[in-house]
């Protein structure tokens, strides 16, 4: 018996849709996208995806991609969410040795309480759509298996 992943609707949406974050994680490198709409924002780059959400409304929807600006991106970062502190203090200053969420985190700090980031790294997406995809095949492989003893 043989499994046909080729004819497979299933396995060519999963390779698919990984070899879009992985272009998109390589070009995070290279530069950063943003797209502003309303009250959130979602950027590509230094190896993030970054979801942002402003403590106001009625920003119409902004496109952008602009180089680096600091600092080389990481490899493989951890995740990391923020919020704003409020804090009446000068905020940090930001150089090119810090990483992109060390500079978030020092940036944030002046920021409304309602501001907020969430930095997902690629490679957790990569792992949070390969693990249900893998999952999925391996599940259609033993149902077809089951299905052949059955005739």
């Amino acid at each position: 018996m043989k499994l046909a992943l080729h004819r497979s609707i299933t396995f060519w949406s999963g390779i698919l849709l990984m070899a879009f974050i992985c272009w998109a994680w390589w070009d995070s490198h290279n530069q950063v996208r943003n797209a502003t709409w309303r009250a959130w924002s979602i950027s590509n780059g230094y190896s993030f995806v970054t979801v942002t959400h402003f403590h106001f409304r009625g920003i119409p929807l902004i496109t952008a991609t602009y180089p680096f600006a600091a600092t080389k991106p990481e490899i493989l970062p951890f995740p990391y969410f923020a919020r704003g502190k409020e804090l009446l203090t000068t905020p940090r200053q930001t150089n090119q040795s810090m990483t992109y969420r060390e500079q978030v985190a020092a940036t944030i700090e002046g920021s409304p309480k309602k501001l907020g980031k969430s930095l997902v790294p690629h490679w957790l997406l990569l792992f949070a759509v390969a693990l249900p995809w893998s999952a999925l095949l391996l599940w259609r492989a033993r149902r077809r298996k089951i299905g052949f003893k059955a005739v």
